[in-house]
């Protein structure tokens, strides 16, 4: 009974937690409504507003999803395999946009090398294409509808009967934990690389190590906010899964944590766009266009980085 109860609080309080995440994705996604219009609606479309609508409205369906299957409304078993297979493919969909826009981001500010886009389109279409396949092996309908009810709480005498080992989705979670995260490494590593050589030829130029561009600044220190966020989320998530049959107050802790982590994932993802369009618009100092799409503009930087050392 004591076993009982400690399980119902461990789920309110996890309840409450993804409401409120989610709540909080809603509120920003409001909140920068605005800024959204004025800096992607009526801008010229590109490769990265479509990231970025991808990324925005994925990971808002993924959280609103996340609330959904936690809060454990009475639907039928297979409404809820739904919910499970659209909160784990918008997340996977938010990823893998959010990880494209890192890797335009990279590759702009090492001044369009083809060997680094080589390097991370190769790398890029692997990760993927194995996403993909994991999730379609993983996803399949069988063996979701016995997890599923596995994770579903016995009502009143009635036993859960299954026969799916836990251990696949976790050897699934470890899996794409760790192709997500070395991959934002090597972009964010490439990302710093870019910098740093940036930061010593304007030491070089302008007798100053803190002379480097400003908007280059906002593109490295937004890519480490990012990153920071996402692999916290990703281990904590994994953390989390590993420890949903051990002890209910660090597996409670544990979830909470990660919705919060969740939330500002989903939040910082898009924002790096409207930021750094925002930025550009007002350097400016009125509304104009931006020059197309928001690739351009950083590839433009990047040749007056070599070419003309006196922009800031």
């Amino acid at each position: 009974m004591s076993s009982s109860i400690q399980q119902l609080q461990v789920t309110q309080s996890t309840n409450y937690w993804a409401a409120a995440a989610t709540a909080a994705v809603l509120y920003d996604q409001v909140l920068m409504f605005g800024q959204e219009i004025d800096f992607i609606w009526n801008r010229q479309w590109s490769l990265m507003t479509i990231l970025y609508f991808i990324a925005r409205y994925c990971g808002s369906l993924s959280m609103v999803a996340t609330a959904a299957w936690v809060l454990r409304i009475d639907w039928t078993l297979m409404v809820r395999i739904d919910i499970y297979l659209v909160t784990n493919w918008t997340a996977n969909i938010f990823v893998l946009a959010m990880q494209v826009i890192l890797l335009l981001r990279a590759y702009a500010l090492c001044q369009r090398s083809n060997i680094v886009l080589a390097l991370l389109l190769t790398c890029y279409c692997s990760l993927a294409l194995t996403v993909w396949i994991l999730s379609g092996l993983c996803y399949n309908l069988p063996v979701m509808r016995k997890f599923v009810l596995s994770l579903e709480p016995a009502i009143g005498s009635v036993q859960q009967i299954v026969t799916v080992d836990p251990s696949v989705f976790r050897d699934f979670q470890l899996d794409i934990t760790i192709i997500f995260v070395s991959f934002d490494i090597l972009v964010l590593l490439v990302a710093l690389y870019a910098f740093f050589t940036h930061v010593v030829e304007a030491h070089r130029t302008h007798s100053g190590w803190w002379s480097a561009n400003s908007l280059i600044k906002i593109i490295l220190a937004d890519q480490i906010l990012y990153f920071l966020c996402f692999v916290s989320w990703m281990v904590i998530s994994l953390a989390a899964d590993f420890t949903a049959s051990g002890s209910y107050d660090v597996y409670e802790a544990l979830t909470n944590v990660l919705n919060i982590l969740n939330a500002l994932s989903v939040i910082t993802g898009p924002r790096m766009v409207i930021r750094l369009r925002a930025h550009e618009v007002h350097s400016r100092g009125d509304e104009t266009e931006l020059g197309g799409e928001e690739l351009q503009t950083i590839r433009f930087i990047g040749r007056s980085i070599k070419d003309d050392a006196t922009l800031t």
